[in-house]
């Protein structure tokens, strides 16, 4: 069995291709080429572009936590499988990618303790309910107050998962069935268990039910209405390229509008999906914005309704 802790370094985006220089060769001389992106922000089309930077694997949260990437768009995981890496393949996309499994302080929460976690690993191997290795890969951001513990009263001393990186090791360091590794080493020895597959954006949380910004209701009447209108515009030029005619200035001049509407709100998270959650007066500024785009565009609809009836 062999546990792994990850930091992700979410402040730096920068991808160094080069081998004799970059952000990781830096600071620990040497690292993992795996990505675990900020808010867990995964699109079909992201993998290709990892493979091409060179990219080995994606780590993604499979976890009890509000930013789980994955867990509810796959078919439920064996223990043994998300305990393992996986392979991620998209048909529609033609993109293969590795995943490792993840998890958080969530979890151990969740499992009550790392130690109580381990032995309930260990008990399913030795019933014969898991087979092979398994990797509990603990990941969380690189300036997490997490990983040094927190100051708690003498008194409470004794709260599993709360002493940070040292406590976890010192849990289980006895046990002789634990090794410590890195996703690299963890992976030269173990292959994928499962090919899985899916097609959402992971961003912010994946429907879990665990109360995710994304999960909000109006969040997702916002995310509609951006996409109404894209669907609006693609339907304005293909209609005018099949009647082999120019889309009309005035036309123009309201599409150019909503578009410039639609990129505020998907320009960042303090539109659409952190902020309202946290500042009522700027969940007012996004609907201002929808209603915006609807006004720019519903006389489009009606024009494209009358030409085509025309025809």
């Amino acid at each position: 069995m062999s546990l792994g802790f990850h930091a992700n370094f979410y402040h730096s985006y920068r991808i160094d291709t080069n081998d004799e220089a970059g952000f990781g060769k830096d600071i620990f001389g040497v690292y993992s080429p795996y990505v675990r992106t900020q808010e867990m922000m995964v699109s079909a089309g992201n993998f290709n572009l990892y493979n091409e930077l060179g990219i080995k694997g994606v780590v993604l949260y499979y976890s009890s936590i509000p930013f789980d990437a994955f867990r509810v768009f796959v078919d439920e995981l064996s223990l043994e499988e998300a305990h393992n890496p996986l392979i991620y393949n998209n048909q529609l996309t033609k993109e293969t990618m590795l995943v490792i499994p993840a998890y958080n302080h969530a979890d151990l929460i969740e499992n009550i303790s790392i130690y109580n976690w381990v032995q309930m690993l260990r008990y399913q191997q030795l019933r014969g309910n898991i087979q092979k290795d398994v990797l509990i890969c603990i990941n969380s951001d690189a300036d997490d107050s997490y990983w040094y513990g927190y100051n708690l009263p003498q008194y409470l001393k004794w709260v599993p998962n709360t002493g940070g990186l040292s406590q976890l090791i010192d849990d289980i360091a006895s046990l002789d069935y634990v090794e410590f590794t890195t996703i690299s080493e963890y992976v030269k020895h173990h292959k994928p268990l499962k090919e899985i597959s899916f097609g959402q954006d992971t961003a912010f949380g994946s429907f879990n039910g665990n109360v995710s910004w994304a999960e909000k209701k109006y969040c997702s009447d916002y995310w509609t209405a951006v996409e109404k209108d894209r669907s609006i515009h693609q339907l304005v030029k293909s209609m005018y390229a099949y009647l082999k005619k120019d889309i009309p200035a005035d036309m123009t001049k309201s599409l150019q509008q909503s578009f410039e509407k639609r990129m505020r709100p998907l320009s960042t998270t303090n539109f659409g999906v952190a902020t309202p959650f946290l500042a009522k007066n700027r969940e007012h500024v996004v609907e201002d914005i929808m209603s915006d785009l609807h006004l720019l565009t519903a006389h489009v609809v009606e024009s494209i309704k009358k030409i085509w009836n025309c025809q």
